[in-house]
């Protein structure tokens, strides 16, 4: 399963996630131009784009339709 690594991670906060929501989430934050999957036989890679970065960096504003913590300094 390709997901092995991250659905873990995911169901720490949303218990219920499965493969399905995961892959469909990462699928919109793909469409927003914030990350790329490459996939190859049954596995997949993320890597976040440079709007990705800047928007996980906080040196750009938050589209709609996605939430994120708010900034500590």
């Amino acid at each position: 399963m390709a997901d092995a690594a991250l659905l873990p991670l995911i169901q720490a906060v949303y218990p219920d996630a499965g493969s399905r929501e995961l892959r469909r989430e990462l699928d919109y934050l793909m469409e927003c131009g914030l990350l790329t999957i490459a996939e190859e036989h049954e596995t997949w890679r993320l890597k976040l784009t440079r709007e990705g970065i800047d928007l996980v960096q906080y040196t750009t504003s938050c589209p709609p339709g996605i939430g994120r913590p708010t900034a500590t300094r």
